[in-house]
C-alpha cells in the first residue's frame, strides 16, 4: 500500500496562494487583438482624411461581434479605404489590417456626418423671392444629407430668385434658384458698343431672355443685323465693335 504524503497546513496554504499569483504563462503576452483598438484605428483614419475638427464630424463605427478572435498585432493596425469606396460622408466602409507574423485584414461599416454653416432659410419665402440678406441665416448642419448642394456665402445667392417655396430652417439649395430677368425676349433694348473710349448706343430688340452676365441673341433694328451680346444691366446689351 502507498504511503500517503502530507503537508502541514500552513506549507499547504502558501502553495495554494503562490499557485494563483502567478501568470499561466511565462512571457504570455496579449493573445486576441481588443476589439477597441480596432474600431479606433478606423475612426482615427477617417478623422484623418476629412482634415476637419473633430467638432464638425460625427463618426459612427459599426460594432463589431464580441465573439471575434484576431490574433494581436505586433505593428501598429494600418486602416484603409476598400476599392471602389473612400468616401467621407454618409454610409461607407473602412478596411483595417495587420501586416505582422500573423497578418490579418477586416472590413468595419462606418457613417460619416460632416456638419458645416450653411445659409438656411431664416423663414418661409414663396416661390419668386428675390433673396436678400435678410432672408438667410447661417446654421450648422449636417451636409451628408444636402445632395442637391447648399451654400455658405450669402454673395452665392443674394439677389437670385426661389424657383419653388422654400420652408423656414431649409438650406438654401443653388439649383432652385435663377437670376433675375434683366431682359425679355421681344423688348426693346439697347445695343451698347464701346471701343478705345468711344461709345455708340444703338436700339434693339432681345430674341431671347437674359439675365446678367448671360450672353443673348439681339437684332440691331437699324441695320437688321443680328448679333450676340453680354447683359450687363436692365435693358442694356454689350457687344463687341
Amino acid at each position: 500500500m502507498k504511503a500517503l504524503i502530507t503537508l502541514p497546513i500552513n506549507l499547504l496554504l502558501l502553495l495554494m496562494l503562490v499557485a494563483t499569483l502567478l501568470p499561466a504563462k511565462v512571457g504570455h503576452t496579449q493573445e486576441y487583438q481588443d476589439l477597441v483598438s480596432i474600431e479606433e484605428a478606423a475612426r482615427n483614419f477617417i478623422l484623418s482624411q476629412t482634415g476637419m475638427d473633430q467638432d464638425n464630424v460625427e463618426i459612427t463605427i459599426g460594432s463589431l461581434d464580441s465573439r471575434l478572435r484576431l490574433s494581436h498585432c505586433d505593428k501598429p493596425l494600418e486602416a484603409f479605404f476598400p476599392t471602389g469606396s473612400g468616401s467621407l460622408s454618409g454610409n461607407t466602409s473602412i478596411g483595417i489590417r495587420c501586416d505582422d507574423a500573423t497578418p490579418w485584414k477586416l472590413y468595419i461599416p462606418a457613417k460619416i456626418n460632416v456638419y458645416e454653416n450653411v445659409l438656411t432659410a431664416k423663414r418661409y419665402l414663396k416661390r419668386g423671392t428675390q433673396l436678400t440678406e435678410g432672408d438667410l441665416v447661417l446654421q450648422k448642419t449636417d451636409i451628408t444629407t444636402l445632395t442637391r448642394g447648399y451654400a455658405t456665402e450669402p454673395q452665392q445667392v443674394i439677389g437670385l430668385i426661389l424657383k419653388q417655396p422654400l420652408a423656414a430652417n431649409a438650406a438654401i439649395v443653388p439649383a432652385l434658384l435663377e437670376a433675375q430677368m434683366l431682359i425679355r425676349r421681344g423688348e426693346g433694348v439697347i445695343i451698347l458698343a464701346i471701343n478705345d473710349g468711344v461709345e455708340v448706343r444703338m436700339k434693339g430688340k432681345a430674341l431671347k431672355d437674359g439675365s446678367t452676365g448671360q450672353i443673348i441673341q439681339v437684332q440691331n433694328l437699324t441695320s437688321q443685323r443680328v448679333v450676340e451680346g453680354q447683359v450687363i444691366s436692365r435693358g442694356v446689351v454689350s457687344v463687341a465693335m
